[in-house]
């Protein structure tokens, strides 16, 4: 694999957690980097954690507002709408 070298600024917060990174794998800041940069093209469009949770909670919230109906006038509102249609009525 050729490597690229490469010159970028990062926050004084990033780069601790770089070093504590590097020296608790015992790999090089470089190859942190690139693992990093795998990592994340991975992750890109995938749904995080934290918003499956929130997804999953707004949705707990709105299908309480679904009304429930028993069965019996679902299919009777079903049968009234493909009479109707039957007729020209486009529904």
């Amino acid at each position: 694999m050729a490597l690229r070298k490469m010159t970028f600024a990062i926050d004084d917060g990033t780069a601790t957690r770089l070093a504590q990174a590097a020296e608790r794998l015992h790999i090089p800041k470089s190859q942190v980097v690139r693992r990093a940069i795998l990592d994340f093209g991975d992750r890109i469009g995938k749904v995080s954690e934290q918003e499956r949770r929130e997804r999953l909670r707004l949705f707990d919230q709105k299908i309480e507002l679904v009304a429930r109906r028993e069965a019996s006038e679902v299919e009777a509102e079903l049968e009234q709408v493909r009479r109707a249609r039957a007729h020209g009525d486009p529904g």
